[in-house]
């Protein structure tokens, strides 16, 4: 802000935008994770109509009107129809478990803490009693459905153990419904360090595993794609790449909807199989996301510097306010 030496004029950052334009006319929708007055740190999702690899999508950051006081961020709009929840889990000091696109799937966190995340923050989990629940919702279990997060087990405190990190399965039989992603390290399966996903099917189940899927403590971003028109119904893409050496059970039937809860982190309702690990940047969407969608968000999160370029400030323009060119390169 101008008080710690910026140009931002609000307090809050409210009168930072972005727009498709020089002249900071064409606002795109935006949605402000985090925003520190005194140090400048940020973290902004924004809603470009298009990224592609031939040439630089140019956006332009405004900020310094003095006359905007109220904010300009329109967090719903920032997220695609196809996108049915999505949940930063901010800030690395308070966590919270808000729901983005609709406020109807915000989370009960259940001892959970707050910590350094991929993106921002993330939601810390201690492997024995902690756990985040989101209320059933038809939007969370569909045909078709990607489902991409970030994760980082704590491999040593999950020797030997199953850790649900997302559960929205109804294991009741002889009726299974619903979905879920575990790690996997039991010596009696056996499995080491093991990623696997469950899609319940009326007569058998699809399962996708792969043995050694995380070899350390560093955050992966993992993307499933369900879709019972697809051979393999199940897809993994690790860090952007499709994750092709695993085991794979093709399973039969139709799918039928979990009517559970969605719990991040344990098996439903915190039952057990706890997680002793982080998660961040939880994103459900009710389409199959192509390889060039993955990568693009893969590329934005894990590297931004390398995602895009910033140009240079240009002071006194777009109604006395000032602005900053942002040119970005992707797959989509």
């Amino acid at each position: 802000t101008v008080a710690n030496g910026g140009l931002v004029t609000d307090a809050q950052g409210d009168d930072v935008i972005f727009t498709s334009d020089s002249a900071c006319a064409t606002k795109l929708d935006h949605e402000v994770e985090v925003y520190g007055a005194s140090t400048g740190t940020v973290a902004y999702w924004v809603r470009v109509p298009t990224v592609t690899t031939a040439t630089a999508t140019e956006i332009y950051m405004c900020y310094g009107k003095d006359s905007v006081t109220s904010t300009q961020e329109n967090i719903t709009g920032t997220w695609n129809s196809n996108y049915k929840s999505v949940w930063h889990l901010p800030n690395g000091t308070t966590l919270a478990a808000l729901d983005s696109p609709s406020s109807a799937f915000n989370g009960t966190i259940t001892n959970a803490v707050a910590g350094t995340g991929q993106v921002d923050g993330a939601g810390v989990f201690d492997g024995t009693s902690d756990y985040i629940t989101i209320s059933n919702s038809a939007n969370l279990d569909t045909d078709p459905m990607t489902v991409s997060f970030w994760v980082k087990p704590t491999l040593a405190s999950m020797n030997n153990a199953l850790g649900m990190i997302l559960d929205k399965a109804d294991l009741s039989l002889p009726t299974n419904n619903g979905w879920y992603a575990f790690f996997d390290d039991r010596d009696s399966i056996p499995r080491v360090n093991n990623f696997g996903v469950e899609y319940e099917r009326a007569t058998t189940e699809s399962l996708w595993a792969a043995d050694n899927f995380f070899t350390n403590d560093d955050w992966v971003h993992i993307s499933v794609i369900f879709d019972l028109t697809a051979t393999p119904v199940i897809r993994v893409y690790k860090n952007s790449v499709l994750h092709t050496s695993s085991s794979y059970t093709a399973g039969s039937g139709s799918h039928t909807a979990s009517t559970q809860s969605l719990v991040m982190a344990a098996r439903s309702a915190g039952t057990g199989f706890f997680l002793f690990g982080r998660l961040d940047e939880i994103h459900v969407s009710n389409s199959v996301r192509s390889a060039d969608w993955i990568t693009t968000v893969y590329n934005s999160q894990s590297s931004p510097s390398t995602f895009y370029l910033v140009g240079a400030q240009t002071t006194g323009v777009c109604g006395g306010g000032d602005k900053m060119m942002l040119g970005m390169i992707g797959d989509n």
